[in-house]
């Protein structure tokens, strides 16, 4: 039965079903294989049992959020602050995709977000400034995936539901491996600027430092707002989200006035779609997470990781991360999160690994997935900005997947690079 369930998968990926519909599918052809051996009413209980919980609501309220603060001129502004401060080195517009990148992830929590929103805007400017087309798109991608790490994320906040952790607890958690991700990302952009001879902005200007720092300013506060909001205690991050959706939207109509109520209408719609679509991934996994437990593949799991390694953490946190990687190219993180999640925590909780170290190393395996062929998402909104092929575009963005895969090793294996800020706290 374990064979049927995963051919089965695999069969549905290959052929481009989405991955809401295959999580929907697979229920009731084991329920039909089955013969009916799991009562009909478990399917529609566990479904609801799945999207019952309070934390989740901060999910619509993140991604509404963050189309408001997009459509509202943020990320002209974000681009414009990162571009006066390191706009002036050689290959300063790859490094502001990447700063810029880390500064969007505050605000949206969104992978696929930061590429539409830095795609559209970066990657025909930095090609009219002398920047080859394969570089941009390969760099915009890439970095795209610090902003579920960054808080906040919506995929922690998935975590935090299903493993009862502290949302906030993993929030800081992803403070440190985001800027290495950013940090690493730099470094590399900067050599191959120099290897290419890739050009220079004008020159450092502080004038326009503190010039665009000032327009930028109620874009930069919103992140403080969620996470302070969360760590000082005064709201839950649902109540956050909710709160910054009315700060997002009193900035774009009033301040920046780059948003108007015609476009308020398009921002639903799409927060509405993708919300919907999310839920979706969420229900249906809960049953196909009932059905795993059922035919015992955590228990099968757990058996195999400690035959291969004995009890030794290090070698099983290897088996783990490789695990997350082949699944992040197949599912969307919410997804991956909500099959994987109660399987992986209870060998984390025998091996005495912290589960929000556990949280960060899963939300960065599987948002690296997103910038992976066959499903990652990020990779096809790339192409489809640029006009790249998909292929030719994975080849030019390998240099900068080994980085980020880099970072997931130094955060696997050094875990006060998460743990390290929230026991401060």
């Amino acid at each position: 039965m374990i064979t049927f369930v995963v051919v089965l998968f695999v069969a549905l990926v290959l052929i481009g079903m989405p991955i809401a519909f295959i999580l929907g599918v697979i229920p009731m052809a084991f329920w039909l294989v089955t013969g009916g051996s799991i009562p009909s009413i478990i399917f529609p209980q566990k479904m609801f049992s799945g999207i019952s919980n309070f934390v989740l609501m901060a999910i619509p309220f993140f991604i509404l959020a963050g189309n408001l603060m997009n459509s509202g001129g943020v990320t002209r502004r974000i681009i414009d602050f990162t571009q006066s401060i390191v706009g002036w080195v050689r290959g300063g517009l790859g490094v502001v995709n990447v700063v810029a990148s880390m500064i969007f992830g505050g605000i949206s929590g969104s992978a696929n977000a930061d590429v539409a929103a830095f795609g559209t805007a970066l990657i025909p400017a930095m090609e009219e400034s002398g920047y080859d087309k394969e570089f941009s798109t390969a760099i915009t991608v890439t970095s795209s995936t610090v902003g579920p790490i960054i808080p906040p994320s919506i995929s922690m906040v998935v975590y935090a539901s299903l493993a009862n952790v502290s949302v906030g607890a993993l929030f800081l958690g992803g403070v440190i491996p985001g800027f290495l991700i950013g940090l690493f990302l730099t470094i590399l952009v900067l050599i191959v600027a120099h290897i290419k001879h890739y050009p220079k902005d004008s020159a450092f200007s502080i004038r326009k430092v503190f010039s665009s720092f000032a327009h930028a300013i109620p874009a930069l506060i919103m992140p403080l707002i969620i996470l302070g909001g969360v760590l000082m205690g005064v709201c839950t991050p649902t109540e956050a989200a909710a709160i910054a959706v009315v700060y997002a939207f009193v900035v774009g109509l009033f301040v920046f006035r780059e948003l108007t109520l015609e476009s308020i209408g398009k921002i639903l719609l799409d927060t509405l779609t993708l919300s919907a679509a999310i839920f979706m991934v969420i229900a249906f996994t809960n049953v196909v997470s009932y059905i795993i437990a059922d035919i015992r593949i955590p228990q099968l799991l757990g058996d195999f990781l400690t035959s291969v390694s004995g009890d030794n953490k290090y070698i099983i946190l290897l088996l783990i991360n490789i695990i997350l990687l082949c699944m992040g190219a197949l599912l969307d993180p919410s997804a991956g999160l909500i099959l994987l999640t109660p399987i992986l925590v209870p060998i984390a909780q025998r091996l005495g690994i912290d589960l929000v170290h556990l949280g960060v190393i899963m939300v960065l395996n599987l948002t690296i997935g997103l910038t992976t062929p066959p499903v990652g998402t990020c990779l096809y909104i790339g192409s489809t900005i640029s006009g790249l092929p998909v292929p030719r575009l994975f080849k030019a963005m390998l240099p900068y997947l080994i980085s980020n895969i880099i970072v997931l090793l130094i955060v696997t294996y050094v875990p006060e690079t998460v743990i390290f800020l929230a026991a401060l706290v």
